[in-house]
């Protein structure tokens, strides 16, 4: 029940950060960084680096979402994934002034979605896994 609460906290604080508009990105963002940030976020994950992942994050998100309740909410979901294997898609967007890394990624169980949302300054606002 924990985890479920964690991740709806997850969700909510993404979709908020998110809003509605554009998906055209800003030009103030570089988009092969994105995708390198976001890698390196999904790889932080699947290595437990959870300290690190954290230093990634904007204030707002890091304040509901510190390192343990990032682990708690993590190691079930990948339990169930499995071992991760590759990325198999990446898509970026911008919606007004923020950006969104969609990594779709082989697990040796099953396939998994996530969604990282950033700001301006590159730290996270939001993930969501799926």
């Amino acid at each position: 029940m924990k985890v479920l609460k964690v991740l709806l906290i997850i969700l909510a604080v993404g979709m908020f950060v998110t809003g509605c508009g554009s998906n055209v990105l800003d030009e103030g963002y570089d988009e092969e960084k994105l995708k390198l940030e976001a890698n390196d976020v999904l790889s932080m994950l699947c290595d437990e680096r959870y300290d690190d992942i954290s230093k990634h994050m904007s204030y707002k998100l890091a304040s509901v979402m510190p390192a343990d309740k990032l682990k708690n909410a993590w190691e079930p979901i990948k339990k169930d994934f499995g071992d991760f294997e590759e990325v198999t898609k990446l898509d970026v967007s911008g919606n007004e002034d923020l950006a969104t890394v969609i990594l779709t990624a082989k697990f040796s169980n099953r396939e998994g979605k996530f969604t990282i949302t950033y700001n301006k300054e590159m730290m996270v606002e939001g993930i969501y896994i799926k």
